[in-house]
């Protein structure tokens, strides 16, 4: 999205730019960060508790200190969709459209820490139970708008006492598997940053935080990789998944976006745009998906004007 003014400069091409079920998001580590231990990456053997683990308003705290709208604007062009809450704003009808629009809230966001016991020290970094507020980011590696990403957002956290290096850890392997050490799938982080492109059920959103599915030595596929495990947040989408009636459904489904926003296992950041361009001389019936990664999705209607299917 960055390079929208350049592209929308080239003649004869259009350039089109939209959201769907694609966003970009933060995964906190709520059980033990596994960095240094051997497989078969056995939490009950090894690991350390990192300060996510059952501080749920530490949570809520950084998602309300982070500058959403500075983000969308500088790294996309304000092209992007602040967000707050699990669900998109395309997700619909399950999207919970009564939620105010996120404002970043630094007062707030220290009053939380203060309440929960984080002191600030003489270096303005807060402490608690001896730990100080300092965790790392872990991106993927060789992107350079995950690293700007990173810097912004470790700037914003030092105005509530926060310590996260502005620059990210990486790795080659963050979606490798289980089995073979990757570095999401074995909780070898503290805080992890990517995007995802969602299914349109909301299945796919259940799935990242449900308990059954947190990842182990007997459970490598498992798909939550933040070891989320809230039974509220898994009963609501259970009874969600298991009702027919709609009006109930889009009940239980506002309740469970709720639910999240207490429990916070993530702060969803933007609903990440894509970018297309075509020859509009040449190139016909191009539509972007909703589904962003499959803007191929209408290929059997494009067409080239100049004769050739």
């Amino acid at each position: 999205a960055a390079d929208l003014p350049a592209l929308q400069s080239i003649s004869g091409y259009n350039t089109v730019a939209i959201t769907g079920l694609l966003d970009e998001f933060l995964t906190f580590n709520v059980a033990k960060n596994m960095k240094g231990c051997p497989a078969p990456y056995d939490q009950t053997k090894c690991g350390t508790p990192t300060i996510f683990n059952g501080d749920k308003l530490l949570r809520q705290a950084i998602n309300l200190a982070i500058d959403k709208a500075a983000i969308n604007k500088n790294l996309v062009g304000n092209v992007g969709v602040p967000m707050n809450g699990p669900l998109l704003s395309t997700f619909k009808p399950w999207a919970d459209v009564t939620l105010a629009k996120f404002t970043r809230d630094v007062a707030k966001a220290n009053a939380l820490l203060d309440s929960d016991g984080w002191v600030r020290g003489s270096d303005g970094i807060r402490t608690k139970n001896g730990r100080r507020l300092a965790f790392h980011i872990t991106t993927t590696a060789g992107n350079k708008q995950r690293a700007s990403e990173v810097e912004l957002i470790a700037n914003n956290l030092k105005d509530i006492g926060a310590d996260v290096p502005a620059s990210p850890d990486t790795g080659t392997n963050v979606f490798d598997s289980f089995n073979t050490g990757g570095l999401f799938a074995t909780a070898q982080y503290d805080v992890a940053l990517f995007a995802n492109n969602w299914a349109p059920d909301p299945d796919s959103f259940a799935s990242y935080v449900a308990a059954n599915q947190i990842p182990s030595p007997i459970n490598q596929s498992g798909g939550n990789w933040g070891h989320a495990n809230d039974p509220a947040l898994d009963a609501l989408f259970q009874q969600g998944a298991n009702t027919l009636d709609i009006t109930k459904r889009i009940s239980l489904y506002n309740q469970a976006q709720a639910e999240w926003l207490d429990y916070m296992p993530t702060v969803q950041l933007y609903e990440r745009p894509d970018v297309f361009s075509f020859n509009t001389a040449t190139f016909g019936n191009f539509s972007g998906s909703a589904n962003n990664a499959l803007a191929i999705w209408n290929m059997a209607d494009w067409f080239n004007v100049r004769g050739k299917s």
